[in-house]
């Protein structure tokens, strides 16, 4: 029997929170393969997608969806360009969460949907979960990649901008699926043939607690956050930008 499809699931339930608020358009930073720019223009929805990968967007467009190159911090769109700005897993990705936050409330007129990878440490199986997450995450940074622990809902809370007044309301999705031992190993085995020591007896560590606890995936944490006073996060640009494409 084959397993859920809790990636699917759970970027659908981003997408009906986000559908919930009736955006007059969209821009999608870190639009990825472009799975919410899909879910936006079968729904009717004026979507943009932001990738700093000019492959990947030209993939996109070729596609038939509209996607610039551009970095999260360095947005090539006027103030107020888009209705509602989404950041899906994206913010753990990049160095400093607080220019590509200032960015996404200098484009929007209403708000911001972020996300991120959740995990419930209330339970064991979670906690297995975020040890090897977190042994992914250092083996990554070794190879030159950034790869932070997921950003909390304080987290972004502190990172906003001055002046900037938000209501926020914080849902989380868990869905808990077991995993077996052998996903574990596979999922490690890009970086075996070149961790230390202390990398390998930690993730020996990892496989016994799962082996004991089990190790389940996954969930995420979507915040919702939207503008008290629109005029407030677009008082402190003054650089000119490019119109919207």
């Amino acid at each position: 029997m084959p397993q859920f499809d809790i990636p699917r699931f759970l970027a659908g339930r981003f997408f009906a929170l986000l559908k919930r608020l009736e955006p007059d358009s969209v821009l999608d930073v870190g639009c990825g393969r472009g799975r919410l720019l899909r879910q936006c223009v079968d729904a009717g929805i004026a979507v943009h997608g932001v990738e700093p990968s000019s492959d990947t967007v030209t993939e996109l467009t070729a596609g038939g969806l509209e996607c610039s190159a551009a970095a999260a911090e360095s947005l090539p769109f006027d103030d107020g360009s888009f209705d509602w700005v989404t950041m899906r897993h994206i913010s753990h990705h990049l160095a400093d969460e607080r220019p590509a936050l200032a960015e996404a409330f200098r484009v929007c007129r209403s708000g911001v949907l972020v996300a991120e990878p959740w995990l419930d440490l209330s339970i064991a199986s979670q906690r297995v979960a975020r040890r090897f997450d977190a042994w992914l995450e250092e083996q990554n940074r070794r190879v030159g990649h950034i790869h932070r622990v997921p950003l909390s809902a304080g987290d972004f809370l502190a990172a906003l901008p001055d002046g900037v007044e938000v209501d926020s309301v914080l849902e989380q999705v868990l869905i808990l699926q077991d995993r077996p031992s052998d996903w574990l190993r596979s999922e490690a085995e890009q970086f075996l043939g070149d961790i230390d020591a202390a990398g390998k007896e930690e993730l020996e560590s990892i496989e016994a607690a799962a082996a004991a606890d089990g190790l389940t995936y996954n969930g995420t944490s979507i915040l919702r956050l939207r503008l008290v006073n629109p005029q407030s996060a677009k008082a402190s640009s003054s650089t000119p930008r490019p119109s919207t494409p």
